[in-house]
């Protein structure tokens, strides 16, 4: 059986700026090549590149950012094979399952991918054999059904490293936990992953190893929701590497947040060599920041830029505006605290709210009739403040008008293009 992962493109993003890694398409394609060698699987990015590979089955994940775009492959498929779509955004909506594919998984996919790749090559694909597999969503009588929750994969370290085929984007990346143990009120990862899991130091330092000696990677970005969470792991990690040599030739860039920052953990990544760290600092604004739900304050977000200022390792922050509550006067101290942190900031990225399916501000907004449970996912577009088009825009904050937001869009798009620019690296 051949079968195809299909890990769509961002229609309205530069692939090359916003490349990511796909370890949710790498993990179950490894598990399943583990589980069933005789089958051909493979990653394919490319949608018009699913029919060069002659699939027998089609897995398709998305987020909502592209579900669009998943569903129209999956009406190309549907009938002609055995088409699976699972990600985040079957997870948040499983009730919008398109037409004529047979199931979709919910949350992590390793384990249900697997028994629904068993079950197509026994050609037991009837719902009332489905229903006996955990984790998926599936069609009976017409509409979607969900079959009872699988348990999670508590051993993470039980899983093959992912699949790596995509090249020379293959090996400067690394994913060592699952989750987040934080719960923003406009982050999509905690419905997918449901609880927060890690990969031990051991099994992160052996990927770590496989990656230099395969494919003489020297720099790589921890895509983490967040990897520093735990400073007792990031201390082994760090001693792993150190003893073992590998830390000489490497430098790493990973997330962190600012309420489990302290000088401790600023030593550890300095010492494991991490050159830069990526953290959301949200806001200028402490009222925003409580709204948020964020955990950590303004003083918290400075004290991150100062010591990472004295401690050379450059930092990437994130902000976002037009939070349901956010007034005219949030904004600005978000302009100032960008302003006067000109010289400790690496870049800056700055995106307006979207409220993903499941977050708490999209169920807030369908309390408030502001959006309905099945609204155009064409619009659900993450982007940064650069490119920003505000047609189509869902704008979700009461707190001020359209017109003022806008203005604000203007003022920290010429602040983001300023700090940006390659310029600058000079």
């Amino acid at each position: 059986m051949r079968i195809v992962i299909a890990d769509l493109p961002l229609a309205h993003k530069d692939p090359d700026r916003f490349f990511v890694y796909p370890f949710g398409a790498a993990y179950v394609a490894s598990y399943a090549k583990r589980r069933f060698p005789e089958h051909k699987i493979y990653i394919e990015r490319d949608p018009a590149g699913v029919a060069e590979r002659s699939p027998d089955l089609l897995g398709i994940s998305s987020l909502t950012e592209n579900y669009p775009l998943a569903r129209e492959l999956a009406s190309q498929w549907a009938g002609r094979i055995p088409v699976i779509v699972g990600g985040h955004h079957i997870t948040a909506v499983p009730h919008d399952l398109p037409e004529g594919a047979l199931a979709g998984v919910i949350g992590e996919g390793e384990e249900a991918f697997t028994d629904l790749i068993q079950a197509c090559a026994a050609g037991k694909t009837d719902p009332r054999d489905l229903r006996e597999i955990p984790g998926i969503v599936c069609r009976e009588k017409g509409a979607p059904q969900l079959t009872p929750s699988r348990t999670l994969i508590k051993d993470l370290d039980s899983l093959p490293f992912p699949l790596r085929d995509l090249g020379s984007r293959s090996s400067g990346f690394s994913f060592t936990s699952r989750g987040c143990p934080f719960r923003c009120r406009f982050c999509a990862s905690t419905e997918l992953w449901r609880s927060y899991r890690t990969h031990s130091p051991e099994y992160v330092q052996k990927e770590i190893r496989m990656l230099v000696e395969r494919h003489d990677t020297r720099y790589i970005y921890f895509l983490d929701d967040l990897f520093a969470a735990k400073k007792a792991r990031l201390a082994r990690i760090r001693d792993l590497l150190v003893s073992s040599g590998l830390r000489d030739s490497l430098s790493f860039c990973g997330s962190v947040r600012a309420d489990v920052w302290d000088e401790d953990l600023g030593r550890i990544l300095s010492e494991m060599n991490f050159r830069a760290i990526f953290f959301g600092a949200e806001s200028g604004s402490d009222r925003v920041l409580s709204l948020m739900k964020k955990g950590t304050t303004v003083a918290q977000n400075q004290r991150v830029l100062d010591d990472c200022k004295r401690l050379g390792i450059q930092v990437e922050a994130s902000f976002v505006i037009g939070f349901p509550g956010e007034k005219a006067g949030d904004l600005e101290m978000t302009l100032e605290f960008i302003e006067k942190n000109r010289n400790r900031l690496g870049r800056i990225g700055v995106t307006p709210l979207v409220a993903f399916p499941k977050t708490p501000v999209w169920e807030e907004a369908i309390r408030s009739g502001k959006i309905s449970r099945f609204p155009p996912w064409e619009t659900f577009r993450l982007q940064e403040i650069d490119v920003f088009d505000p047609k189509d825009y869902l704008f979700l904050n009461d707190g001020m008008s359209f017109d003022t937001f806008l203005h604000y869009v203007d003022r920290l798009r010429s602040l983001h293009l300023e700090l940006n620019s390659p310029e600058r690296d000079r």
